[in-house]
């Protein structure tokens, strides 16, 4: 576990029920003459590299950006990130953005470091789970426990052949892994649950069909009964393209509204994406930085959401000034992410 340096700080240890509680995003827009992180709390989204180990078929991925052009953020900038944001008013904090975060063998010094220096109200963390082992499984245990926080496991198949052909990843660790973190997370009182995506969002879009939410909850809930674990939380989604980022022609459904106004996202105004490199795009799906945005290599965060670029990009988001048709608001089928 890890000691907490920073103790004024520090967030205090909440009961379960308490972490559990689900988050509460933005409903409505902010003032724009307010600064995110100043005058409400900000959500932050920070990838400290740019790799996934897995090719999951409804995930924009594979053969994106990120894909290409890995990369890994430097000690210096996650440092710069850290020190400015001890003075912000903090929501989520996501060490995570677009990629397999335990890839990054530096992760858990990294995310002791923010624990240590930042004030939120939510830790989250996304896996596969496929990179770790026993010994880092019980080391984010110890991390979070004493924190609120949320862990997600994707798990995306029924048994080994869905699984495999909609991930990429061996079936067996996946399990194995799977178990020994259910384990683990369940004598922690871990906040956690497994999440699949099976079904398309839109009806229209049947073809794409993988698996349904009974089918999925059924062998979850098998697979913890035959090892005596607790029931699993289990969270079945269904999918959708990621604002046209995914490459599949099967699994994108080529969206597209015709304008903005009347539309709310609460990535619009309260979040803060960062990517390795210090780029800072506008939307966790996009995954080819069409939204790209300042680089916190050269300006402080403060200066981004004071920048015309940035309110711009709300403005247009909002529906407020007229946006090109390829904006990425407007090919995102379900805003909110």
């Amino acid at each position: 576990m890890s000691t907490l340096t920073n103790p004024e700080k520090q967030l205090i240890k909440v009961p379960l029920t308490q972490s559990a509680i689900p988050f509460k995003f933005s409903t409505a827009p902010k003032p724009r003459a307010g600064l995110p992180g100043i005058d409400w709390p900000l959500n932050v989204q920070i990838q400290t590299h740019s790799t996934c180990n897995a090719t999951c078929v409804i995930c924009p991925y594979p053969g994106s950006w990120n894909d290409k052009n890995r990369g890994v953020m430097d000690d210096r900038l996650f440092d710069t990130i850290l020190d400015e944001l001890k003075d912000y008013q903090l929501g989520k904090f996501c060490l995570y953005l677009q990629n397999e975060p335990f890839i990054d063998t530096r992760w858990f010094d990294w995310a002791e470091k923010a624990v240590n220096t930042l004030s939120f109200q939510r830790f989250e963390v996304s896996t596969n789970l496929s990179p770790l082992n026993e010994r880092n499984i019980n080391r984010l245990a110890g991390l979070v426990e004493v924190i609120p926080h949320e862990i997600w496991i994707s798990f995306h198949g029924v048994d080994k052949e869905s699984y495999e052909r909609i991930m990429g990843l061996k079936f067996e660790r996946a399990l194995k892994n799977l178990e020994y973190f259910a384990r683990v997370a369940q004598e922690h009182n871990l906040v956690f649950r497994v999440h699949g995506m099976g079904e398309p969002k839109l009806l229209s879009h049947k073809e794409g069909y993988l698996f349904d939410s009974e089918t999925y909850n059924k062998f979850l809930q098998d697979f913890a009964s035959e090892r005596s674990l607790r029931p699993l939380p289990v969270r079945f989604y269904k999918y959708h393209d990621r604002a046209g980022n995914v490459n599949d022609v099967q699994y994108n459904f080529n969206y597209h509204r015709p304008d903005l106004k009347g539309c709310y996202c609460h990535r619009v105004d309260t979040w803060l994406h960062v990517r390795y490199n210090g780029e800072i795009i506008f939307c966790c799906h996009d995954y080819s930085r069409k939204s790209k945005m300042g680089n916190l290599n050269q300006h402080s965060i403060k200066d981004f959401f004071q920048s015309d670029e940035f309110k711009l990009y709300r403005d247009q988001a909002l529906g407020l000034e007229k946006s090109p048709d390829n904006f990425i608001c407007k090919t995102c089928a379900f805003p909110g992410g």
